[in-house]
C-alpha cells in the first residue's frame, strides 16, 4: 500500500461526500461497530481529500484494525500513514506491531528513520532513546541516554535502559561497572533479573541462579512472575547446569504448571481411522535459511511423494521469503505465511484446518508461538528441533528424540514435562553439509607432537562439571592440550571472566588454547587442527557434533542422565561409532583417552568417513522421512486407542502386507503404551486397551499363518501366546482368550506339519 500513497495525488479541499462518510465511520467507531466503520472510512478515503484528512482516517483504520485484531491489514495502514507522516507517534504504532510479529528486518529500517528525525523537545528526546531501544540500536540509545542522565541523574525509568542497552550491546565490562555504581545506590533489589543476567553472560552461572531464586522468594505470590522466573531458571539450568537433577524435575513442573491457559480448545471432531491419512501442521519462524531450515528441508523434500502424511506449515517470520521459502512452499500441501497475523488471526486458521497432530519447531527461541499453542490446537501436540530440552509448556504431549538420544529406562524423560516421542533410527537429519569443505588427511598430533582436544559448544555450556570433566582428561592423556574455539567475543574482559570460572573449577589453563577464527570457512578450520572432540554437560553439542563428523573428527559423547546431554551419543551412533563414546561421566576421561590416542582410527576417520555418511542414518534424508512418519503414526494410534476407538479387523480382508506392518506397529504402540502407563490408565480403559493388544495380535497370527505359512517368524510370533493369554485373562475376555488359544494350536500345528 505504500506504493499507492506516492502515486496518489492530494487535493487542496475535501469531497463533501468523504466528510459525511467519515462522520458516519467514526460514529460506528465509537459505537465499537468497526466493520461497518472500516466499510465508511474506506470509503472516504477513496474520494478526492486534502493529505492532512487521509492521515486522519488511516489512523482510525488502522485503530479499527487493531481493535478487531487484525494485525497484518492494520500493519499496512500503519505503513502508508508513515509513508505521509514519519513521526515519533507514527514510528512508535510501526514498531508495537514490528516487535509483536517478531519483524526484525522492519525492526531495523525503523532504526534508521529515528536517528534521521530531529528532536524539538524534551518529549521527543525521551520517546527516542524508547524507540531506539526497541529498535535495538543500543549504541546510539546509549549516546542519547547519557545526554539525558546529564540532565536528570535521578531518572530511573532511563537509568535501567542504559543497564540494559550496555548488555544488549555486549558492552559487559561497562554493564558490570555500572551494576556496581547501581548496588552502591542500593538498587540491587530493583535490578535482580538484570543482574541474573549479566552474571550468566559474564559466566558466573550459579550466582545469576541464586538472583533468580531470591527473586521467586519476594514474588512467590506473583502468579505470571513466578512462571517467567521458572521459564528463565529452567533455560538456564538446561544449559549450564546450575540445578540438581530433584531441583530440575521440580522446577519444569513449576514452570510448565504457570503455562495452563484460561481456556483449552480439546473439543475434537477428527476421524479416528488410526491408518488414515495424517493431517501435521508445524509452526515455524525459520521456513527460511536457517539452521532448523536446513534441517528440516530434509524432511519435506521427501513428504511430498508421501500419501500417508498431509502437510500444513504456518510460517510465522513476517515479510521475508527466501529460496528455502520457496522450497517448502513447493513441497507442503498447504503453506500459509502468517507472520503478521494476530493471535486472533492465527488461532483461527488452526482452528479451521482441523489437524490431527501440531508440531512446534521453535522451543523457545526467537518467533517462538508457544504460548499460544498451549491453548491446544490439534489432538496430539509435539515440539521438535528448537531446544533439544523440554519446551515446559503445558498440552505438549510430545518431545520427538530416538532410541539412543532417549534410554529405554525412562531416564530421560524425567526431566521433560513431555512424553517422548522416538524416532527409528535418527531424530535429527544432517544431509546438507558443505561438500567443499577441505579434510586434513592425517590428526594434528601427528605434526605437533601433542594431542588436541577440541571444544567448540556454545560457551553458556560451560558448567561446572564440564569443566571438571574436561580437566580430567587432560589429567589422563599426558601432554594433550584443550583447544577452546571462540567465535562470539574477543579478548577482553568477557574473555577474562570465561577464564576466571575455568580456574575456579580446576581447569590447566597452561594447557589450554584459545581460537577466534571467525566465518564459516574459519569455523570448520578448526576441526582440522583437533584430533577428538570434547562434549560438554549437561548441554552437549548440537550441530558442532554432525560438523565434526563431517570433517571426518569424532566427538566423544556419553550416554548422560539428561537428554540434552547425550546429542552426541546419538548423532556418532547414527553414524556406526557409538562405541567410541563413554557410558557415563565418571568412565568419560578414559574413553577420551583411549579413542585420542588410537592414530590408525583417526586417520581412517579423516580419510574415508565422509565418503560413508551417504548411507548413515544420521545423513540419510529419505530413512529420516520414513523415521518422521513412523513416528507421528504411533502419536496417532496411541491417541485413537486411548480415546477408545474399536479396532476394525476387516481393513486387512485384502492382505495387504504393507497393512499388516501398520498392524504390527499397532501392537507394539500399544505394548508401550501399556507398559508406561499401566498404574495410571481407568480400569475400564486398561481393560479396552489388553483386549485391542489381544486382538490385534490375533489376527497377526492368523493373517501371518496364511500369507506365511511355516515362516520362522510365525512361529515367535505364536511364543508370545503366554504373554497374550495372561493379558487376556487379565481383561477378562473370555472370546479373546479363547480366539488366541485356538490361532497359537493352529499355528504349532501348521508349522509342525511343514517342517516335520
Amino acid at each position: 500500500m505504500a506504493a499507492q500513497v506516492k502515486q496518489r495525488m492530494f487535493t487542496d479541499k475535501d469531497d463533501q461526500k468523504a466528510i459525511q462518510f467519515a462522520k458516519r465511520g467514526l460514529e460506528h467507531y465509537k459505537k465499537n461497530n468497526f466493520v461497518h466503520a472500516m466499510r465508511n472510512l474506506k470509503k472516504a478515503y477513496k474520494l478526492p481529500i486534502r493529505q492532512e484528512f487521509a492521515k486522519i482516517l488511516l489512523l482510525h483504520m488502522a485503530n479499527a484494525m487493531g481493535e478487531m485484531q487484525l494485525h497484518d491489514q492494520q500493519q499496512e495502514y500503519v505503513e502508508e500513514l508513515f509513508e505521509l507522516d514519519i513521526t515519533y507517534d507514527n514510528i512508535a504504532l510501526l514498531m508495537d506491531i514490528y516487535n509483536r510479529t517478531n519483524n526484525e528486518r522492519k525492526i531495523k529500517e525503523l532504526a534508521k528513520k529515528i536517528k534521521e528525525l530531529p528532536i524539538e523537545n524534551e518529549e521527543e528526546e525521551k520517546k527516542s532513546i524508547t524507540l531506539l531501544m526497541a529498535a535495538k540500536d543500543f549504541l546510539e540509545a546509549i549516546n542519547r541516554i547519557h545526554i539525558w542522565l546529564e540532565k536528570y541523574p535521578d531518572d530511573e525509568d532511563t537509568k535501567k535502559k542504559l543497564f540494559n542497552a550496555y548488555v544488549s550491546s555486549n558492552q559487559m565490562q561497562e554493564a558490570y561497572e555500572y551494576s556496581l555504581e547501581l548496588i552502591k545506590q542500593g538498587h540491587e533489589g530493583s535490578y535482580v533479573l538484570e543482574f541474573s543476567n549479566l552474571h550468566k553472560e559474564l559466566f558466573d552461572f550459579e550466582k545469576s541462579r541464586d538472583l533468580l531464586l531470591s527473586h521467586f522468594e519476594t514474588h512467590k505470590e506473583n502468579i505470571i512472575g513466578v512462571n517467567k522466573l521458572a521459564q528463565a531458571l529452567m533455560s538456564n539450568a538446561s544449559y549450564n547446569g546450575t540445578l540438581s537433577p530433584e531441583d530440575y524435575i521440580y522446577w519444569a513442573r513449576r514452570a510448565m504448571e504457570g503455562t495452563k491457559p484460561l481456556v483449552t480448545f480439546d473439543a475434537f471432531e477428527r476421524n479416528l481411522n488410526p491408518f488414515k491419512k495424517i493431517r501435521v501442521g508445524f509452526v515455524s519462524y525459520d521456513f527460511r535459511k536457517h539452521s532448523v531450515g536446513k534441517f528440516i528441508l530434509s524432511l519435506f523434500s521427501h513428504l511430498m511423494d508421501n500419501s500417508a502424511i498431509e502437510t500444513y506449515c504456518y510460517y510465522t517470520y513476517p515479510d521475508h521469503e527466501d529460496g528455502f521459502t520457496e522450497i517448502f512452499k513447493k513441497t507442503s500441501d498447504v503453506f500459509k505465511s502468517v507472520g503478521k497475523y494476530s493471535t486472533i488471526q492465527l488461532r483461527k486458521e488452526l482452528m479451521e484446518d482441523k489437524l490431527d497432530i501440531l508440531v512446534d519447531l521453535n522451543g523457545q527461541t526467537a518467533g517462538t508461538k508457544l504460548p499460544l499453542i498451549a491453548e491446544r490446537y490439534a489432538p496430539i501436540q509435539v515440539t521438535w528441533m528448537g531446544f533439544p530440552f523440554s519446551s515446559f509448556y503445558y498440552n505438549i504431549d510430545y518431545i520427538i528424540g530416538d532410541y539412543y538420544f532417549d534410554d529405554d529406562e525412562g531416564e530421560t524423560e524425567k526431566y521433560c514435562t513431555e512424553k517422548i516421542l522416538k524416532m527409528d533410527p535418527s531424530y535429527m537429519c544432517f544431509s546438507m553439509m558443505p561438500e567443499e569443505m577441505y579434510i586434513e588427511p592425517e590428526p594434528p598430533q601427528m605434526y605437533n607432537g601433542y594431542i588436541t582436544l577440541g571444544m567448540m559448544n556454545n560457551p553458556l555450556k560451560y558448567s561446572e562439571e564440564s569443566i571438571k570433566v574436561w580437566q580430567k582428561c587432560l589429567e589422563v592423556t599426558p601432554g594433550a592440550r584443550i583447544l577452546i574455539q571462540l567465535s562470539k567475543f574477543s579478548a577482553g574482559f568477557v574473555e577474562d571472566k570465561m577464564i576466571e570460572r575455568f580456574e575456579r573449577f580446576g581447569l590447566d589453563m597452561s594447557r589450554v588454547d584459545i581460537g577466534r577464527d571467525h566465518g564459516q570457512d574459519g569455523y570448520y578450520r578448526t576441526y582440522n587442527k583437533v584430533d577428538v572432540m570434547l562434549d560438554s554437560f549437561p548441554f552437549g553439542g548440537g550441530t558442532t557434533t554432525p560438523e565434526a563428523i563431517w570433517m571426518g573428527v569424532p566427538v566423544i559423547g556419553c550416554r548422560y542422565h539428561m537428554r540434552h546431554g547425550r546429542m552426541a551419543y546419538s548423532f556418532m551412533t547414527n553414524v556406526g561409532l557409538g562405541d567410541l563414546c563413554a557410558d557415563d561421566i565418571e568412565s568419560y576421561p578414559e574413553k577420551v583417552k583411549q579413542v585420542a590416542e588410537d592414530i590408525e582410527l583417526l586417520s581412517d576417520l579423516r580419510k574415508n568417513l565422509r565418503s560413508r555418511l551417504k548411507d548413515m542414518p544420521l545423513y540419510d534424508d529419505k530413512l529420516f522421512r520414513i523415521g518422521f512418519e513412523n513416528a507421528m503414526r504411533d502419536a496417532f494410534i496411541s491417541y485413537c486407542y486411548n480415546k477408545k476407538q474399536p479396532f476394525d479387523s476387516s481393513v486387512y480382508d485384502n492382505d495387504n502386507v504393507l497393512l499388516l506392518d501398520d498392524c504390527i506397529r499397532a501392537a507394539d504402540v500399544l505394548e508401550f503404551e501399556l507398559s508406561r502407563e499401566r498404574g495410571m490408565l481407568e480400569d475400564e480403559v486398561l481393560s479396552y486397551m489388553i483386549g485391542v493388544y489381544c486382538e490385534i495380535h490375533n489376527l497377526l497370527m492368523e493373517k501371518l499363518l496364511e500369507l506365511y505359512k511355516n515362516d520362522l517368524n510365525v512361529l515367535s510370533l505364536a511364543l508370545k501366546a503366554a504373554e497374550l493369554i495372561e493379558l487376556a485373562y487379565e481383561a477378562q475376555d473370555g472370546s479373546t482368550l479363547l480366539g488366541i488359544i485356538k490361532s497359537v494350536l493352529a499355528i504349532l500345528m501348521n508349522f509342525k506339519k511343514n517342517n516335520y
